[in-house]
């Protein structure tokens, strides 16, 4: 389980996960001062990473890019605990997988353009492939990238996220394998495609050192985070 393991998390340069940030379910989110379009859309391949603990369940939004109904990237969970991506104007199910109240778990979400698939990863291993995934847009997405809340308010998530990644391109199932680290996560920047690396957000153990209301990007993009309404940094639970 990810909360044991959280603790032993070391690679090259013995990188230790000693935080998390907390989102209440009540109006409280990361912004960032971008949405990602450039990099998050209809025609561009990516792979969106997190570490996350689920606190409860019911039809929340995690992630979301912003833009209309048709635009942008959302990340949801139903009240079973399924999660859901939204790119564009599809939509996607990893039916083989629920989240458990109160478990870490690594979650990735590989949008594969030229291959035209959606594939899912549970803690490393592949879960599930959408096949003829293609998505459209009629407007580009606006509004800032935000974990936790909508831009609109309503069904915000209640959970600690330890780390979040997104990269420019689609990783492979040798490098999320790597990237998770059995089970205990890896130096970003120095694996599965680090020239890729469009941001890494340690959540508290990045140069923001447990401490403050900003999430420092550990890619070298600086595309640092702000905790917003009462979201905090805590210590991460590991027992």
């Amino acid at each position: 389980m990810f909360a044991k393991r959280l603790s032993t998390i070391h690679s090259q340069g013995d990188i230790l996960n000693h935080y998390a940030v907390n989102v209440d379910g009540d109006d409280d989110f990361i912004d960032w001062s971008t949405n990602f379009d450039s990099y998050i859309g209809g025609n561009a391949s990516f792979t969106f990473v997190m570490w996350i603990k689920i606190l409860a369940l019911g039809n929340k939004q995690v992630f979301a890019t912003g833009g209309t109904s048709n635009n942008g990237f959302d990340y949801s969970i139903s009240t079973d605990g399924s999660p859901t991506i939204k790119l564009m104007n599809k939509i996607k199910t990893d039916a083989n997988f629920d989240y458990i109240v109160g478990d870490w778990v690594q979650h990735v979400f590989v949008h594969d353009n030229s291959g035209n698939k959606a594939i899912f990863y549970k803690d490393g291993k592949h879960s599930q492939t959408h096949s003829s995934f293609a998505p459209t847009a009629s407007a580009v997405a606006s509004g800032n990238a935000r974990f936790g809340a909508t831009q609109a308010g309503g069904g915000d998530v209640q959970s600690d996220i330890a780390q979040i990644a997104l990269y420019s391109d689609v990783l492979t199932d040798v490098e999320i394998l790597q990237i998770y680290g059995d089970g205990g996560g890896f130096d970003l920047s120095t694996s599965g495609h680090p020239d890729n690396l469009v941001g890494w957000w340690k959540m508290g153990d990045g140069t923001e050192g447990g401490s403050g209301t900003t999430i420092y990007d550990m890619s070298s993009n600086s595309n640092n985070a702000t905790l917003a309404d009462n979201a905090h940094i805590i210590r991460a639970n590991l027992d």
